[in-house]
């Protein structure tokens, strides 16, 4: 089982739909009770991410503005961060699609509660 500190991108970029009062995407996956649902929620929350990013407009501005407040590191840039954060997510279906178990339950838990707080490990420059 990895060590949720492992796991800080992620938590950075769903912290942008907590900035949008979205909470539908971190509430789903602190409480998926099946495999299922958690990773179709990853799936979506890590693709429209990514589709955001890919945009033009205020929304990209809000996202990497999200993320710009919470990685302190100049060669981190929004789209890097993201990259991280979808490599994060593929890494965490794996554990779920091997098992499913309380542990992966509670990594998610964590995950999606550093989300909330936006209390993510600030990544600074070396």
């Amino acid at each position: 089982m990895s060590d949720d500190k492992n796991y800080w991108a992620l938590p950075v970029v769903l912290h942008y739909y907590v900035c949008n009062k979205d909470f539908s995407v971190v509430d789903r996956l602190a409480n998926s009770i099946n495999p299922s649902v958690a990773l179709q929620t990853l799936y979506d929350a890590v693709r429209n991410i990514e589709s955001i990013f890919l945009s033009e407009g205020k929304k990209k501005e809000e996202l990497c503005s999200t993320v710009k407040t919470l990685v302190k590191n100049e060669e981190l840039d929004c789209g890097k961060v993201i990259s991280i954060a979808k490599v994060e997510a593929e890494s965490i279906a794996k554990l779920i699609k091997e098992s499913f178990n309380k542990d992966v339950m509670n990594l998610l838990k964590v995950i999606s509660i550093k989300a909330l707080e936006g209390d993510c490990p600030l990544i600074q420059s070396s």
